[in-house]
């Protein structure tokens, strides 16, 4: 039987972190600290907050504009280093890839056919998989939950720990996690997801 595998696409596949960091930038006039990023990834944002006494109603307002700017620019997303290539060794290798990702055609008071973007935005990368999308985090777990996998990858710790781990392999593509858990596999970039996807190294 063919090995099957999943991955999230935004944070995965297409690269948010790039467009956070220059959104944060605009915003605030100045480069967006690791220690923030770092404590978004980690659920430390209020302990961050409070540590460098920011307001923070100015943080909740710059999250909830950046995240309706990046629902309207999900087409513009650059490809995140190294996926293409590894999708492609990976496919090589005889291993389907399903790509499971929520991206909700609704954010607030804005609606576009999401679907049609993310698959067009595929296109134009060269990359050629089945995607399901789902409207919001539950359906996407659902989703992977309901199928045969392997494992799925995720830059998201909280998707990860609702998967049932006894059958699907959770793997952990961030480098900003400090809260190593044994259960995930972690890798920092797809050099090292593409070896040991493709066996060519063991963890």
């Amino acid at each position: 039987m063919k090995r099957r595998i999943s991955l999230d696409c935004d944070g995965v596949i297409a690269d948010v972190e790039s467009f956070f960091i220059e959104y944060y930038k605009d915003y605030f006039g100045n480069s967006v600290p690791q220690d923030f990023i770092q404590a978004c990834y980690n659920g430390k944002l209020e302990k961050y907050v409070q540590k460098e006494n920011i307001d923070f109603n100015i943080i909740k307002d710059f999250f909830k504009e950046y995240e309706a700017d990046l629902f309207l620019s999900l087409p513009k997303l650059q490809i995140i280093s190294g996926a293409k290539e590894g999708i492609k060794e990976i496919t090589r290798k005889g291993i389907e890839i399903i790509v499971n990702s929520y991206r909700p055609s609704k954010y607030m008071d804005i609606t576009q056919d999401t679907e049609k973007i993310t698959e067009d935005w595929f296109e134009r990368n060269g990359i050629y998989v089945p995607i399901h999308l789902a409207e919001n985090k539950q359906e996407k777990c659902n989703n992977i939950k309901d199928e045969i996998y392997y494992c799925h990858v995720d830059d998201d710790p909280i998707i990860l720990k609702q998967l049932p781990i006894s059958r699907i392999k959770p793997i952990l593509l961030n480098s900003h996690y400090k809260q190593p858990e044994e259960k995930y596999l972690q890798f920092h970039s797809w050099t090292g997801l593409t070896e040991f996807l493709t066996g060519k190294k063991n963890v």
